[in-house]
């Protein structure tokens, strides 16, 4: 049978997706000094709340990809063990590199605790332990998005879009005035992840590729991306303000999500096959796995880049910020080519496929 394939239209948002990201840990880990509200820095303030607020938008979408795909597939050890397997390996050979030829970026006042505890990986990810644990959700997920109607799933999304997203965006934003806690109703980025794929999931059991408009999906991009930036640009004008802004900037917020679904939907309309594209998003997950390890994330932000000079000037400090980001997406895509899907490629799949045959026979004979 002929495999159908890959739409890069899914795959030229990742890739857009995964930059963004990379521009996010630009405006959030440089050394521009985004804490404190200075009246001469407020145009590059703005920039970087724009570029924080596009990175929560391109992980939404990111994970949305994955999620859209994976509610129509069948459960696989392959999956979670390959994400683990892949992110072990990226972790050891930093940081065992590190070690042999800048180990002072290793042995400092925050990670010598990390250098003493290397295995079985030397740093954590917040993202690939959400993401693994939404993998290894995917059976239940899969089952209630198979058996309930849309009416259920609508009611399962609206009502952890409250309790995941609302929540914690207004109680942060108040200061806790409200004596609540998100986290009394499970909320995590592992549970927020969970949401996304039920959105993923319900999207793809719609069929809502026959129902969109694309004119009326660009006009509510237009619309939301112009309130957001409104929103950024009109609320940096006090301290209290900018400091209510920044928050949104941060957090898994209700306008991200909504966004991030108008701008899915909209891609989901455009159908055509590339294979450098699809090429290229195979390794968006190694670009993650490289800039974002805790011991290169000060090298690359604070030791090659310096954003800072940049304070007083906004264009400059964008202009910046995406030359800087586009160097960095490019190096750890070829990095991501050379290291694992070419050297790496025959023992990280034959080690996949070794502790996923042992995990299957384990659940079959525990009747799992």
């Amino acid at each position: 049978m002929k495999h159908k394939e890959r739409n890069s239209s899914f795959e030229l948002l990742r890739i857009f997706s995964m930059f963004f990201i990379v521009a996010h840990h630009y405006a959030f880990y440089g050394t521009f000094n985004r804490t404190n509200f200075v009246f001469s820095h407020v145009s590059a303030l703005r920039v970087n709340l724009i570029l924080l607020f596009l990175g929560k938008v391109a992980v939404d979408i990111f994970v949305m990809i994955g999620a859209y795909f994976l509610s129509g597939k069948i459960f696989n050890f392959k999956r979670p063990v390959n994400l683990a397997i892949t992110t072990v390996i990226y972790s050891l050979s930093i940081f065992s590199l590190l070690m042999a030829f800048a180990p002072e970026y290793i042995w400092n006042k925050e990670n010598w605790f990390q250098a003493l505890l290397p295995f079985p990986s030397p740093t954590g990810y917040w993202f690939v332990d959400s993401y693994l644990f939404m993998l290894l959700m995917m059976p239940i997920l899969n089952l209630c998005l198979k058996n309930f109607s849309l009416t259920k799933i609508k009611y399962i999304i609206t009502l952890l879009f409250i309790l995941w997203s609302l929540f914690p965006t207004f109680t942060t934003l108040f200061n806790y005035k409200l004596d609540f806690d998100a986290g009394n109703f499970g909320y995590s980025s592992g549970t927020y992840f969970l949401l996304i794929y039920i959105i993923g999931g319900y999207l793809r059991k719609k069929g809502i590729i026959s129902e969109i408009s694309l004119s009326k999906e660009i006009l509510k991009i237009i619309f939301l991306v112009s309130i957001s930036v409104m929103y950024v640009i009109v609320f940096t004008r006090s301290t209290t303000l900018f400091s209510f802004t920044s928050i949104m900037a941060y957090l898994f917020n209700p306008v991200s999500l909504l966004l991030a679904i108008s701008i899915f939907k909209c891609f989901l309309k455009f159908d055509f096959h590339n294979n450098f594209i699809n090429y290229l998003s195979g390794s968006m997950f190694g670009v993650y796995l490289l800039h974002e390890n805790s011991f290169i994330r000060p090298i690359i932000w604070q030791k090659l880049s310096d954003s800072s000079q940049y304070s007083n000037n906004a264009l400059e400090y964008l202009m910046y910020g995406l030359q800087i980001s586009l160097l960095v997406f490019v190096a750890c895509i070829a990095i991501d080519i050379l290291f694992r899907r070419i050297l790496l490629l025959w023992p990280i799949t034959k080690l996949t496929e070794a502790v996923s045959r042992i995990l299957a026979r384990i659940t079959k004979k525990e009747g799992v």
